[in-house]
């Protein structure tokens, strides 16, 4: 899977998902770090990533651009912050998410993975 990590998760989470066979890049690599949601989620769009975060109101930039365009999300949700937990969830939602069918969100939460399937 492409995968571009936002700021807010830890370095760590990057080479862990590269330990487990995916393509991955950061914002803070690209030097998209304290950019707005609409260039980081452009950025991704471009180059074809499922962008990870822990910013919640980024559903909410999605919303505001309704576009069908946009790259594919991942949410995490979680009840711990640490970076043991977010390295956890995001092993977790990229592997059970990968084999299965497209999908435009994802919101991972420390019990389940809420999936929102393209329309078309």
């Amino acid at each position: 899977m492409r995968l571009k990590l936002d700021e807010n998760l830890p370095a760590e989470a990057a080479d862990d998902l590269r330990d487990h066979g995916h393509d991955v890049d950061t914002v803070v690599q690209e030097g998209l770090a304290g950019r707005s949601d609409k260039v980081v989620l452009g950025a991704a769009r471009r180059e074809r990533r499922t962008l990870i975060t822990l910013d919640k109101g980024v559903r909410g930039s999605l919303a505001a651009h309704a576009s069908t365009d946009l790259p594919p999300i991942i949410v995490l949700r979680l009840h711990a912050s640490g970076t043991k937990a977010v390295r956890e969830a995001s092993i977790r939602a990229v592997t059970e998410l990968s084999s299965g069918p497209s999908f435009v969100t994802a919101v991972v939460t420390d019990s389940a993975i809420r999936v929102r399937r393209s329309s078309t």
